[in-house]
């Protein structure tokens, strides 16, 4: 994942904003733009690719779109979808893309250290830091004040493209500064697997890997792994497998969908695979663990 770091002596310049709602069924248009583009998903689902990444951006997540890179929908929302979207560009000549946060962390550290009262406060101390992709902290300040950009944005009186300027670097500085505080949390080996069990849960359909979770929360795939097994017993992909194989077990039940359709629904995009790992976990194969769930429930009833 791609984080962007930019000294706020050099603010972004506003270019426009607003707020999508698609009833049922939006897919986003192919397109490659000059500018970056911060999206905020307030409800529903959006299905969005970039640069040869999937992203299902969710209820109170962001992505965003660089400058340059070529963006569509991947597939068509499912429901009610609002989400919020900023077209801006930075105007550091310096701006930094790293694609690891550990480039970042001893200056994340020095700016979430205590305030002092005796230290002197300049534009230096203070950076624009926005991850390619992420949830929305619970500290919400950051939202508020982009709906008040966009209500700025929307009145469209006199002066309103400059009150959107700083609007704009309002919103920024609050969004980084709670982005900071996200990524320099302590956070305990509980913690690291609750919130990645939470995440395998919500994105287990997608072609999952250690190595693509352990980057979505920047650690690395042995660490990440042998943490699983310490703390659940299993290793990261066992565990992902056996979160599918459960979804799967469910929906054997509860539908009539083909194994095949169930097994991709599920995330295993080769059904021999799912055929090999449900019957060595479960002891028998998709066909009868459904022939012989069903009897059951039929002689229940």
């Amino acid at each position: 994942m791609l984080f962007i770091t930019s000294d706020v002596k050099y603010p972004a310049d506003f270019i426009s904003c607003g707020n999508l709602i698609n009833e049922d069924g939006f897919i986003h248009i192919c397109r490659n733009l000059d500018c970056y583009v911060l999206i905020f998903v307030q409800k529903g689902c959006l299905y969005i690719r970039q640069d040869e990444k999937n992203y299902e951006v969710r209820e109170n997540e962001f992505v965003l779109l660089f400058p340059y890179k070529t963006h569509y929908g991947y597939k068509p929302s499912s429901g009610f979808l609002s989400y919020y979207w900023v077209h801006f560009n930075f105007t550091n000549p310096n701006l930094k893309i790293d694609n690891s946060i550990e480039l970042n962390q001893p200056y994340l550290n020095s700016l979430n250290a205590p305030f002092s009262p005796y230290s002197e406060i300049t534009a230096k101390d203070e950076i624009y830091f926005i991850p390619e992709y992420g949830t929305l902290p619970s500290i919400k300040r950051s939202t508020l004040l982009f709906a008040q950009m966009l209500d700025t944005f929307k009145r469209g009186k006199y002066a309103s493209v400059i009150h959107c300027y700083y609007a704009l670097n309002s919103f920024l500085l609050e969004f980084s500064e709670e982005m900071i505080l996200e990524y320099t949390k302590k956070s305990t080996a509980e913690d690291i697997i609750e919130n990645t069990i939470e995440w395998i849960r919500r994105h287990y359909r997608e072609d999952l890997t250690t190595s693509t979770v352990a980057e979505k929360f920047n650690y690395s795939s042995d660490y990440l792994s042998s943490l699983f097994k310490k703390h659940t017993g299993h290793p990261l992909l066992l565990y992902i497998n056996l979160t599918r194989l459960n979804v799967s077990k469910d929906m054997l039940v509860n539908t009539d969908l083909s194994i095949k359709d169930i097994s991709e629904e599920c995330g295993f995009k080769d059904e021999k695979y799912y055929f090999r790992i449900f019957k060595k976990y479960t002891g028998t194969t998709p066909n009868k663990y459904r022939q012989s769930f069903r009897l059951k429930y039929f002689n229940i009833k």
